[in-house]
């Protein structure tokens, strides 16, 4: 099967590496880089992404559209969230509209308040899916078990997803609800935010075990009033991807809340690091608001960072839950 790559970052390359143990798929990524592209063919590495293993010798790399798109049977398109609408308007021309397009861009849109998969599907006239779940990129390259959902609403190419993802040490599940898919991607990373504030106040565990409690209860009344699928929040882009991005010390948001609560230089950090709860916060926040959804904490969150709120408010906050 060729499989195409509309992006190189560390996640695309994550996805693309699990995929690449079939050694029948031949992989086609595409950068806009073309330093990273010249590194790739001469010595087949990227020396921008540290990993434990070597990229496999069916992944290749080509700044090229038709090279990477011509006679693919699935397309992976994962670029930062600012390049999403860009991406999909570069590949239309590219592809055949019955080939499924995977967006694995967890965002909201700044100007539109359109979500990753709203963009994919208002320029794309092929099946879209949402894939998200709880998955550090640095594991997944290394081939540790994960568990990713796809979100769908058409089943035409849901074969073919399958049959790419098809790897032994990833599980899948199929909701039919990629809206809601998309929606907990975003949510997940914003609330992160606030499980850094506590610990950055000198919370530990026990607070986070609440603190996670309480936000999974608001993300149901969320889901609830927006007619999302049930199974939504309980999958592993919801409840699982909620836990792992608000424990681990690896989530850029969760670290990012602990800068706030310290009262540290929030913008050298933002400078070096793309945070994605802080980017779609603003976006995210109109979204709710359109859709008249009350959300205590997320609302207390966004008030700490754009309204200068005390830090301590959060705590307030979760008492009168």
């Amino acid at each position: 099967m060729k499989i195409s790559f509309i992006g190189t970052g560390v996640f695309s390359l994550a996805v693309a590496i699990n995929l690449a143990q079939n050694k029948d798929n031949k992989i086609m990524m595409w950068s806009e880089n073309l330093g990273l592209v010249q590194e790739f063919q001469e010595k087949h590495t990227i020396s921008q992404i540290k990993l434990n293993n070597e990229i496999p010798d069916n992944i290749l790399v080509s700044n090229d559209y038709q090279t990477v798109l011509q006679d693919t049977q699935i397309v992976f398109v994962i670029p930062a969230m600012p390049y999403l609408r860009g991406a999909c308007e570069n590949i239309k021309p590219f592809i055949n509209q019955n080939v499924p397009v995977v967006i694995g861009t967890k965002g909201i849109e700044d100007k539109t308040g359109k979500l990753a998969i709203e963009i994919a599907q208002e320029i794309l006239t092929n099946p879209c899916y949402m894939m998200s779940g709880a998955s550090l990129a640095q594991d997944m390259a290394n081939l540790d078990l994960i568990g990713l959902t796809i979100g769908y609403k058409e089943k035409k190419g849901l074969d073919i997803v399958k049959q790419a993802l098809n790897i032994e040490n990833i599980a899948l599940e199929f909701i039919p609800d990629k809206i809601g898919i998309n929606v907990s991607s975003v949510l997940k990373n914003i609330y992160a935010i606030g499980a850094g504030m506590l610990n950055g106040l000198g919370y530990q565990k026990s607070t986070n075990a609440f603190y996670v409690n309480l936000v999974y209860q608001e993300m149901q009344s969320i889901f609830t009033n927006l007619h999302f699928n049930k199974h939504a929040i309980t999958s592993y882009a919801g409840l699982a991807d909620l836990i792992f991005t608000c424990t681990s010390s690896d989530s850029r948001n969760f670290n990012l809340g602990q800068i706030i609560a310290k009262r540290a230089n929030t913008e050298d950090y933002l400078s070096h690091n793309t945070v994605e709860g802080y980017n779609s916060l603003e976006a995210m926040n109109m979204y709710l608001n359109k859709k008249k959804i009350t959300a205590p904490i997320f609302q207390t969150i966004y008030a700490i960072i754009y309204e200068k709120t005390e830090v301590q408010e959060l705590i307030t906050t979760l008492f009168k839950r």
